[in-house]
């Protein structure tokens, strides 16, 4: 995973803090993209997993749902608890995906050995 240049851990903690909040309140999602967007470029799982969670303006439904899974994919590529666990139920509930049980397993698996509560 890789910090944006000049912003310290603390930075970007915050940042994703600021995000969290936004995104419980249901604040300005032109904000919050626009504070994730280097983020995600950096590669921080957090932030792509975060960024996957709503709509991007003037995305489609189906432009949007092809974005999430890319993204959930990659933050689980990462190793991101939540988004191992989430990709897992996808597959376990065919939602986005093909239904695949092992592969499912295998994902709760990991997410709680990464210490993923459910």
């Amino acid at each position: 995973m890789h910090e944006p240049q000049n912003s310290s851990p603390g930075d970007v903690d915050a940042a994703i803090a600021v995000v969290r909040r936004m995104l419980d309140d249901g604040g300005d999602l032109a904000s919050a993209r626009r504070i994730l967007t280097p983020l995600i470029e950096a590669g921080n799982a957090e932030a792509v997993y975060l960024g996957a969670s709503f709509s991007w303006a003037g995305e489609s439904v189906q432009e949007f749902e092809r974005r999430h899974l890319e993204m959930i994919r990659e933050s689980a590529r990462s190793g991101y608890p939540p988004a191992l666990y989430t990709l897992g139920a996808y597959l376990d509930m065919g939602d986005f995906l093909e239904t695949d049980k092992a592969a499912a397993a295998e994902l709760f698996k990991q997410a709680a050995e990464a210490g993923h509560a459910h």
